[in-house]
């Protein structure tokens, strides 16, 4: 355990049929390997704990910090930018989602916050399509700060 201010946590939500979300609950990082703290591991960490049974793209989280002394929940940001992943079927003529990436990068190296996230898109999901290049992505941003929430479509 990393002796700091704070304790790291993830707190995961889940996207219902209809795009609402919900919070499902806060679990504490307790790993000390780095190499072992993945988006998938976090992911089916919090769909094992919280028995949550739906597809992994209907599930996020955001890594949060937890004051060990009041034991508040601080986020870095209200606001967590997100890129819907999208794949042009060209023959059925539609598209089809692919995923959800949290971002958590401040700096684009240059890029613009579409073209830095469609070439992590691709990165990522690339190996799923036959054309990258068909791969897409739709930027939104999410605000934690209301007690409703909705994905906009």
């Amino acid at each position: 355990m990393r002796i700091t201010q704070g304790m790291e946590a993830y707190q995961f939500y889940w996207c219902d049929p209809q795009k609402d979300y919900h919070l499902c609950g806060v679990l504490p990082e307790r790993r000390e390997n780095p190499a072992r703290m993945t988006q998938e591991s976090i992911l089916n960490w919090g769909k094992r704990n919280f028995g949550i049974k739906c597809d992994i793209e209907d599930i996020f989280f955001i890594q949060v910090t937890i004051d060990r002394n009041s034991g508040r929940i601080l986020r870095p940001n209200h606001k967590v930018k997100f890129y819907k992943i999208f794949y042009k079927d060209y023959e059925l003529k539609k598209r089809e989602l692919l995923g959800v990436l949290t971002e958590r990068r401040n700096n684009f190296r240059g890029k613009t916050q579409f073209e830095a996230g469609t070439r992590w898109a691709r990165l990522k999901f690339g190996d799923l399509v036959k054309d990258k290049q068909a791969i897409f992505v739709v930027p939104d941003e999410l605000d934690l700060s209301t007690s409703k929430r909705k994905f906009e479509s």
